[in-house]
């Protein structure tokens, strides 16, 4: 370099050290008040204090509070190409604590979340339902609706408005998405945006004011098989059942009076029959009034108890109450199927104690002063012969050893015999393994997700959709509570001990997730992008397009300009 070229490289260095000061200078530094202390100590508004309205809503389950959009997620593994639809999950995630600063888990708003997953590539989007109650707390920015269905414990201005926060299950039906929770009519969106469109009464067809979680659909058919329980109102014993054939008609409508008011949560439906389960959670108006209590309480002294109806033209003297158990607890059926002797078999993960640990105690003081003991569960198989004289069930069998919840089935063969059930292991600590149970094999594989790692409901995907029973994929919801990130992972049905085929990252926490479906691709009138294509255009696609996913058909979003 030549000597000019040094010098002036030399004359470039730094002159901080050389630059004269005003006057004398010095530098005050806090004394230690850090961000983490400030936060600590400065006070938070009560609409934000979620873990005294609700200790559950911490760690890994606190409320997310989002609408969130994410295009070509993280994916570690490779997706099976046969994959191609959509995963919708919906969450209990409380914008606000509650106002009773007592509440129970399952009052969170109902929040979908949903996985678009076609040739390898996947898209994440969250999105609230837009319930009554969701808008209304918007506008107030603050709790109004009290505890779980309790319409006395909250702002006297909204007792009349629909109580559902929307977050039990969601249904895909007739073009759109159904979000369901018990206590109210389901409440419709977008499948594709996730867009709220209000509340949904099937076309005017259904006149009863709730409508159940957990419809069933037989593939075979297309027929929808539901209910309402409460269904003229709060505390009524009245039950509407409703059969919907393939193009979304009602052609059965039924209404019974049930033996007692409970929490009749899940249903089974057979070729034949439909069965309406109620557990031993009782309904007590006089405590949601005095104590602003949740809508159930555990009743050990109430058995279990089965309604079973006809399938099709039913009459309301047509129905027989089966009852069996008390001091026991199943919370959903895995599948419901008639055999050749012409006997209804339900099975399910049935324990002596409450796994899911949703609703207080009635009779607390019979626990007092005793150990806290761990629960014992069963994956059983409840037999029911519909004309029997005795409407006192024998015991079921037991079908696997192990303590689970959330049972599973592939849906092509729900109301049919099958030998595949799925769910989730339960211990102390929680939901901690998925199951795959052979039941003829007398065998269950269990996948434990590793320490610390919170599994959500499987949910059963095809190969392909004329593949044997069993034979596919599961799609299950994991949450870290180490690092308190959520995980999509897929596994090999046939295999789940050999871990996830692939994983579908989310650098995000998501709440407590109830229930889910698969929704395939080819069930979709119309395919199109889950995520924003706004300034996509087709002819963008055919430019840069790297053929996954596959080409929609339509593609949404706003027009932007991209060019001077």
């Amino acid at each position: 370099m030549a000597d000019s070229k040094i010098a002036e490289a030399r004359d470039l260095e730094s002159k901080i050290d050389k630059m004269r000061r005003l006057r004398d200078l010095d530098a005050y530094i806090s004394t230690p008040v850090t961000l983490q202390a400030k936060q600590k100590s400065l006070p938070i508004s009560e609409e934000f204090e979620y873990e005294k309205a609700n200790p559950f809503n911490s760690g890994v389950n606190s409320p997310t509070r989002f609408d969130l959009e994410m295009a070509s997620c993280v994916v570690r593994g490779t997706i099976p190409p046969e994959i191609d639809g959509t995963f919708y999950r919906v969450t209990c995630d409380p914008i606000f604590a509650n106002r009773n600063k007592k509440d129970i888990w399952i009052n969170g708003d109902g929040a979908v979340d949903a996985w678009q997953i076609s040739n390898g590539v996947v898209d994440f989007k969250q999105k609230y339902v837009r319930t009554p109650r969701f808008v209304i707390e918007r506008a107030a920015r603050r709790s109004l609706f009290g505890i779980y269905r309790n319409p006395f414990a909250g702002d006297e201005r909204v007792f009349d408005e629909i109580q559902s926060p929307g977050n039990m299950h969601i249904h895909y039906w007739q073009g759109v998405l159904l979000a369901c929770k018990e206590d109210s009519p389901p409440i419709a969106m977008d499948p594709d945006t996730l867009d709220t469109i209000g509340i949904y009464d099937f076309d005017g067809q259904m006149t009863a004011k709730t409508y159940t979680a957990h419809p069933k659909v037989d593939v075979l058919t297309g027929e929808t098989m539901a209910y309402g329980m409460e269904a003229t109102g709060l505390g009524s014993n009245d039950l509407a059942y409703y059969r919907f054939n393939k193009e979304g008609k009602k052609v059965d409508e039924c209404w019974l009076k049930t033996p007692i008011v409970t929490w009749t949560h899940d249903m089974g439906a057979t070729d034949n029959w439909v069965i309406f389960v109620q557990t031993p959670f009782q309904i007590d108006l006089e405590y949601m009034k005095k104590e602003a209590g949740t809508h159930f309480r555990f009743n050990r002294f109430l058995p279990n108890t089965f309604g079973v109806l006809p399938r099709r033209n039913p009459k309301s003297q047509d129905v027989r109450w089966f009852t069996t158990l008390k001091n026991h607890f199943f919370g959903h059926l895995a599948n419901h199927f008639e055999g050749e002797d012409g006997c209804i078999y339900l099975d399910t993960f049935l324990a002596d104690g409450a796994t899911l640990n949703v609703f207080p105690n009635m009779h607390p003081e019979l626990d007092s002063g005793k150990p806290e003991r761990q629960i014992k569960g069963k994956f059983v198989r409840f037999k029911i012969d519909p004309h029997a004289e005795s409407t006192e069930l024998e015991l079921p069998v037991v079908l696997s050893d192990i303590v689970g919840e959330m049972p599973r089935c592939d849906d092509r063969f729900t109301t049919k015999p099958y030998n595949n059930a799925f769910g989730t292991r339960f211990t102390p600590k929680g939901f901690d393994a998925v199951l795959h149970i052979d039941i003829a094999a007398g065998l269950t594989h269990v996948w434990e997700a590793g320490e610390g790692v919170s599994v959500g409901e499987p949910c059963f995907v095809p190969r392909a959709k004329d593949s044997p029973e069993g034979d596919g994929y599961l799609v299950v919801c994991v949450r870290d509570i180490n690092t308190r990130l959520a995980s999509l992972v897929i596994l090999d049905a046939t295999n789940i001990t050999a871990g996830p085929v692939s994983i579908i990252e989310l650098p995000v926490v998501l709440c407590e997730g109830v229930h889910g479906n698969w929704v395939d691709a080819s069930e979709l009138p119309v395919r199109r992008p889950l995520a924003d294509y706004s300034g996509v255009t087709p002819e963008l696609l055919a430019k840069f397009g790297p053929g996954a996913p596959k080409a929609y058909d339509e593609l949404t979003g706003r027009s932007v300009k991209l060019v001077r």
